[in-house]
This record gives structure tokens, sequence and C-alpha cells, in this order.
């Protein structure tokens, strides 16, 4: 249950953060890839530390 509120904490995360970088760019915001992208980095970014921490 922690690592999922934590999962859901990053996403959140990633998402303010790319996508104000995208307004701040591009003066609009795609939404297709305004959630995947985000998604994609942090469950890469989760399971890079969940199996650090397993170790």
């Amino acid at each position: 249950m922690k690592g999922i509120v934590r999962f859901i904490l990053f996403y959140i995360l990633a998402l303010i953060i790319y996508n104000s970088m995208m307004f701040i760019f591009d003066r609009k915001v795609d939404l297709a890839d305004a959630f995947l992208l985000p998604l994609v980095v942090t469950l890469i970014m989760f399971l890079v530390f969940k199996t650090k921490g397993d170790q």
C-alpha cells in the first residue's frame, strides 16, 4: 500500500513538472503525451528504486 501511494505521488509530480515545462516552451499541452510520457518515466524510476531497495 505504501508503494502504491508513493507511485501515485511520483506520477503526479512528474505530470506537474512535464506539463509546466511543455506549457512554458510550447504554450500548449498535448493531452496524449501529457499523461503517457510521465507515466512511463515514473514507472521506470519506480522499478529502478524498487530493485535497488531489494538489494
